[in-house]
């Protein structure tokens, strides 16, 4: 088998060009796509007006696939750049046929990647403006997408009222991809008054119920953002939830094409607008949506549901983390029943031991920042007694997370058994956890240990947390913590904090009655 780096990669270019003549349409596609990938690596002027001569010709053919693979060619090959590219865009952009108007269009867009100058002197993007106008939708598309990636610089392609409406007046011709494009486009329009927003909802509303799930997504999405411009929306922001609950949910569980769409369309939408062939693409865009939804409106329309968006150890993490979410923002607007059952799915989770480090901190989120802190604390000490080896390393891993009026009791039972379930590098969090909450009980004897089990190097490296926390210990307790303050007053002073010990010493010393009282607080 011939290995690539024994390749001439230059001595193929002039094989390219001798193939790009022939008479099969897709051989000279292939051979211009190869003319393509080479020229990118090797300059050669002297192959590249070989080339043209024979593309330059080929814009004048009978087929229009030749017509747009020699378009697609020379806006492709930047030492063609002004001399040959404009004259075939040009003529690209006149044709009858769709196809090639699409590619003068893209090839627009082609030549602006490797010499701007061209696209903006011989204004180009005034005639783009107008493809949007083509009587073909597909073409249409494609302008819109080619300006906007022309006119990134400055925020993407201007979206006015009189675009706005024209694009909503073709929005029934467009292909289901077509409309997602179109629909993400209008995103970037700003209706000025209600009567103009209520256009657009009005022109949207039918797509929101589509039964393709890109369509859809793309639809609600642009309703949605124009709904909560509105003062006025309550009522339509009630009806707007509803009318979404059924087909998300649908859509959520893999069905998400029209039953009538065939194979061909099927993976046309696939590949092209959501490239994962399972969907997860679209999953991960329909669930953060969902978020915002949910933000912005009232969730308790969706708290029954909540079991849809149970969690499956076989899909990506960022699904799961994003359901985490959904059902945490759903708790907040549930009953005490409900609330109690996406606890207990929550502790749950947590037991399996079937998800990552990630999700499971994403769980243990939803669970402590739940409303029902009490039955949330029962749970979690409950874990603490049955499962210490699963629960306590992940409470330390999130003590940064922990709210200020977390159990005390938990706090206790999980810094006493740090040491057993933890990783040394896992333990300077436990100064967070005594930092922050100094009522915990033998407070001075976790700290101690602490000062025992971790490395100098390792101490030195939390030297600021480590002076409060010892500073905080010691007012809660001075008589059993004043050697282990002394201690770690010696480890930060070596790591140049003496200021700081300074500043502590004199404050412990002149004023401890009033340094116990604010800490306090």
């Amino acid at each position: 088998m011939l290995e690539a780096k024994t390749i001439d990669m230059e001595a193929i270019l002039p094989v390219c060009v001798k193939f790009c003549a022939s008479h099969d349409a897709k051989v000279k596609k292939s051979a211009c796509q190869a003319l393509i990938s080479c020229s990118e690596t090797f300059d050669r002027p002297d192959v590249g007006l070989l080339a043209v001569n024979i593309l330059m010709k080929d814009l004048n053919d009978p087929n229009p696939e030749v017509r747009s693979t020699a378009i697609d060619t020379i806006s492709s090959l930047s030492l063609l750049a002004e001399d040959h590219s404009l004259p075939a865009i040009s003529a690209g952009l006149r044709d009858s046929n769709p196809r090639v108007r699409k590619a003068a269009v893209v090839g627009c867009g082609k030549v602006w990647r490797h010499s701007p100058s061209i696209i903006e002197d011989h204004g180009l993007v005034d005639v783009l403006y107008t493809m949007v106008r083509d009587a073909d939708s597909y073409v249409m598309t494609f302008a819109l997408q080619t300006l906007n990636v022309i006119l990134q610089n400055e925020g993407g392609i201007v979206i006015n009222s009189t675009m706005a409406n024209y694009l909503l007046s073709r929005l029934e011709e467009c292909q289901d991809l077509e409309k997602c494009f179109v629909l993400e486009y209008l995103q970037k329009y700003r209706p000025k008054n209600v009567d103009a927003r209520l256009h657009l909802m009005n022109h949207v509303d039918p797509f929101v119920v589509s039964q393709n799930g890109p369509v859809f997504l793309a639809a609600s999405k642009l309703f949605h953002k124009v709904m909560v411009e509105d003062e006025e929306t309550d009522k339509l922001a009630k009806d707007f939830t509803d009318r979404i609950s059924v087909p998300l949910r649908k859509f959520l569980k893999g069905i998400w094409l029209h039953k009538d769409c065939g194979i061909k369309e099927k993976l046309f939408i696939v590949c092209i607008f959501f490239p994962d062939p399972l969907n997860v693409e679209f999953q991960v865009a329909l669930l953060k949506f969902f978020c915002e939804v949910l933000e912005k409106s009232d969730p308790s329309h969706f708290t029954r549901y909540y079991k849809d968006f149970r969690l499956d150890y076989q899909e990506r993490a960022e699904i799961s983390e994003l359901k985490c979410d959904i059902i945490q923002k759903l708790s907040k607007a549930s009953s005490e029943e409900i609330n109690e059952e996406m606890i207990k799915y929550f502790v749950y989770i947590l037991q399996s031991q079937q998800f990552s480090p990630k999700v499971n901190s994403q769980v243990l989120k939803g669970l402590l920042f739940n409303k029902n802190q009490n039955v949330v604390n029962q749970e979690l000490l409950k874990l603490l007694e049955t499962s210490p080896e699963q629960i306590v390393p992940l409470l330390v891993q999130n003590s940064r997370n922990l709210p200020n009026n977390f159990d005390n009791q938990i706090c206790q039972k999980v810094c006493e058994n740090a040491f057993a379930f933890c990783d040394n590098s896992e333990l300077a969090n436990i100064l967070y956890i005594l930092c922050h909450h100094i009522d915990i009980h033998n407070s001075s004897y976790i700290l101690e240990k602490i000062l025992e089990t971790l490395a100098e190097d390792e101490l030195k490296s939390h030297g600021q947390l480590l002076l409060l926390t010892g500073v905080k210990v010691f007012a809660k307790s001075p008589a059993e913590s004043q050697h282990i303050l002394g201690r770690i007053f010696e480890i930060c002073a070596q790591n140049g904090m003496e200021e700081k010990v300074g500043f502590y010493g004199k404050l412990l010393t002149k004023h401890a009655d009033l340094f116990r009282i604010i800490i306090s607080k």
